[in-house]
């Protein structure tokens, strides 16, 4: 049978637990499961049309806020799965649609049509949107069923293994491990499998964009070491021409990002701090 996913939890205003940790909890969430408060801590696009971040820059923010202090929460066990799981995927879809505001336009419309074409593709719907919170839950209830027949099947050894396959068909399996199992144990294992992919992301694209932020960043640092050689007076000479100042124009921009970013970031892992300590 199929369990029905927890709901989403209140906005942390209306009525803030009177422990101390729970309040920062209830604080955090507050601020990194919405999209405002997101856009209130971290600033909006200084160029609103056009956008800000390339799309090297926008997969940074998108890693810098995805929900790892909740996973943390999690492992150290002060809270459970059930009541982390819609946190996790509240801030999650907080910090993709941030990270999308923040990115330059046609980065902006490329992953809308991304995200869209894939909806359409399993649900048969364009939505640019994203899963909703009940589609992840039938997803990750369906691998963790899965995986249960799976193991189910492997215990029993390779003879009972393969006289299962011929019995009985591994949807019929399926159906009837889900009837036996409980409830609540189901609905503590798909949290948890929502929880952990929270700040899981496409391992190509993070190759891709990463790997070459981080080498423009020690490009950025050679350059910087190697105007300190020089003196004044060669530095003003050599911004002479069209081209060297547009050159200078885009250096200081993209230092400027890589200064909102860092900043993005020493904010958000001092909060996990913060939270992680008092708990």
């Amino acid at each position: 049978s199929s369990v029905s996913p927890p709901g989403n939890p209140p906005p942390a205003a209306t009525a803030p637990p009177p422990d101390e940790y729970q309040k920062r909890k209830a604080a955090w969430a507050a601020k990194y499961t919405s999209v405002a408060t997101l856009r209130s801590a971290f600033g909006t696009n200084k160029n609103r049309l056009w956008g800000d971040f390339g799309p090297d820059a926008t997969r940074r923010l998108y890693h810098a806020l995805l929900p790892r202090a909740l996973l943390g929460l999690r492992d150290m066990g002060l809270s459970d799965a059930d009541e982390l799981a819609p946190l996790a995927y509240q801030a999650r879809v907080a910090a993709k649609k941030y990270a999308r505001e923040r990115s330059m336009l046609p980065g902006r419309i490329g992953s809308m049509l991304y995200d869209g074409f894939r909806q359409w593709r399993r649900y048969g719907k364009f939505d640019h949107r994203g899963m909703t919170w009940e589609q992840v839950w039938r997803k990750y209830e369906d691998q963790v069923l899965r995986e249960a027949v799976e193991e189910m099947a492997e215990g029993d050894g390779a003879d009972d293994a393969v006289a299962l396959g011929r019995v009985r068909s591994a949807e019929k399996a399926l159906l009837e491990y889900a009837d036996a199992l409980d409830d609540e144990e189901l609905t503590t294992r798909i949290c948890l499998r929502i929880l952990e992919r929270s700040v899981v992301t496409n391992e190509a694209i993070d190759k891709l964009f990463l790997k070459r932020i981080m080498n423009e960043a020690e490009e950025d640092d050679d350059d910087i070491d190697d105007e300190d050689d020089d003196d004044e007076a060669s530095v003003i000479g050599d911004i002479t021409t069209r081209r060297q100042r547009k050159q200078m124009r885009r250096q200081r921009r993209k230092l400027r990002i890589q200064a909102d970013l860092k900043a993005i970031e020493k904010k958000f892992d001092d909060d996990i701090r913060e939270l992680l300590l008092h708990g």
